[in-house]
């Protein structure tokens, strides 16, 4: 990498240390739920279990996303939108990772014996309710950082040129390839989102393959998350 483009891309993540909160307030939420349900049931191994895996995931979250942000650097003729656009997928990556490690501690802290009146009565929601939620939280985090990139560039006075905007229309929220004139149904992700492939919602196949992907990870959880709640 240039050390013009080092550079520039150090500016832009100034400021970044905020998002890095999220794992700070997904650990304060499980040390909460800890000492609210020790004080109720002291030395109940359940609780103790379910505190730890909770802390232990968002300490493994918020590594995976230290290693994300890291492992794809930009080009070294990276331009100064490039730039702010591949910080925004940083800042998104962070901010879901960390926000999902948050919601899963909440989760994991209500589904506790401390979450209900007693310890075989648990009042907190079934978990299965929470895993739309996770799905939401990603897809809304890179969409906030998608804009805050393009507001952080505009007060750089940096604009994309058309080429870059074109392709930027081409990717909901930054993350999700919807190109009706690409008849792949596979293509590869983003550059600066890491490896593999992403499915095209502009191709007929890719739209099916997203419905069914929306039915087995919102809908049937939610149907199994409402029967258990009913039973």
């Amino acid at each position: 990498m240039g050390k013009t483009t080092t550079a520039s891309a150090r500016n832009i993540s100034h400021g970044r240390g905020p998002v890095w909160l999220t794992f700070v307030a997904a650990l304060a939420a499980t040390a909460g739920f800890f000492a609210y349900g020790w004080s109720l049931y002291p030395g109940l191994p359940d609780m103790s279990f379910t505190q730890f895996l909770a802390a232990g995931m968002t300490v493994f979250l918020a590594g995976l996303a230290a290693v994300s942000v890291r492992a794809f650097p930009p080009r070294p003729e990276a331009t100064a939108w490039e730039l702010h656009r591949r910080e925004g997928m940083a800042r998104g990556t962070i901010a879901a990772l960390g926000l999902t490690s948050l919601a899963l501690a909440v989760t994991l802290g209500l589904q506790g014996p401390q979450g209900g009146t007693g310890p075989d009565r648990p009042t907190a929601p079934p978990a299965l309710l929470s895993i739309p939620l996770f799905l939401l939280v990603v897809i809304g985090s890179y969409a906030v950082a998608a804009r805050w990139a393009a507001r952080a560039a505009a007060r750089a006075g940096v604009a994309p040129t058309a080429q870059e905007a074109a392709a930027d229309r081409l990717w909901i929220s930054g993350i999700i390839y919807n190109n009706p004139e690409d008849a792949r149904l596979l293509v590869p992700r983003r550059e600066g989102a890491g490896y593999g492939l992403t499915i095209n919602l502009g191709n007929r196949a890719g739209r099916i393959c997203a419905i069914c992907f929306v039915a087995l990870v919102v809908l049937v959880p939610l149907a199994l998350g409402v029967l258990a709640w009913q039973s």
